[in-house]
């Protein structure tokens, strides 16, 4: 099966979490007047890997799809049976460190995706706290990075890269 299933056109946008990729897929959700989908089993905690029952759902109707995904194998060829257009979304990871500490303190410990943080994590010194950010949520990232270089450079994926200073600007 060169193309699988329905007639609907993909845009993934891969991003690393903290690089404005919900503003981007609402702009182009009004843009492209694609729908929203979710391709993936389940958000918070979770690798967002592309899930093959969703993918074939979304695949009737054109479709935005935003998520922390990784250019692994099983991904790129799902992307590829589906024709699925990327946008690869990253950041300095600087600022995303400091970012990712204001989003625990606002939208909660249990929901981000790159690391497992707790309540505990309040009672931590501000160093305590980009310390364990930096070791444990920033090796997705840098991960996440590779997995899109090495994918592009190798040609086993096409991609839009976007930075999230560009946006920005």
């Amino acid at each position: 099966l060169n193309r699988m299933v329905g007639s609907g056109q993909f845009v993934l946008i891969a991003c690393m979490p903290r690089t404005a990729s919900t503003f981007v897929s609402s702009v182009l959700v009004e843009v492209t007047g694609f729908s929203r989908a979710m391709l993936t089993h389940a958000y918070g905690r979770y690798e967002q890997e592309l899930y093959l029952p969703k993918v074939v759902d979304a695949s009737l109707r054109s479709s935005v799809t935003q998520q922390h995904v990784r250019a692994t194998p099983v991904n790129l060829e799902i992307m590829k049976r589906f024709s699925m257009r990327s946008v690869v979304l990253v950041r300095n990871l600087f600022d995303v460190v400091v970012s990712v500490r204001d989003y625990l303190f606002l939208e909660g410990f249990d929901r981000f995706p790159t690391m497992y943080a707790t309540k505990a994590f309040a009672e931590m010194t501000v160093e305590e706290q980009f310390d364990f950010i930096i070791t444990f949520g920033m090796p997705w990232y840098f991960d996440f990075y590779v997995s899109w270089y090495d994918a592009c450079e190798s040609g086993r994926a096409e991609a839009l890269w976007v930075t999230y200073e560009e946006l920005c600007r």
